[in-house]
């Protein structure tokens, strides 16, 4: 999907203390000016710890 991202306002990844599958949310500027929300899923961030 091709996206139209001018400027990134904000990246929220939830905090897990498993290694799992979280759901992320990046909230950001389009070419237009218009505010818009992504949401997608993402391994935890305890994952690049772990062996």
């Amino acid at each position: 999907m091709p996206l139209n991202i001018a400027m990134p306002i904000a990246i929220g990844v939830p905090a897990s203390p498993w290694c799992e599958v979280v759901t992320a949310k990046m909230t950001y500027r389009n070419s237009a000016g218009e505010v818009e929300v992504l949401t997608y899923e993402q391994l935890s961030s305890i994952c690049s710890n772990q062996n």
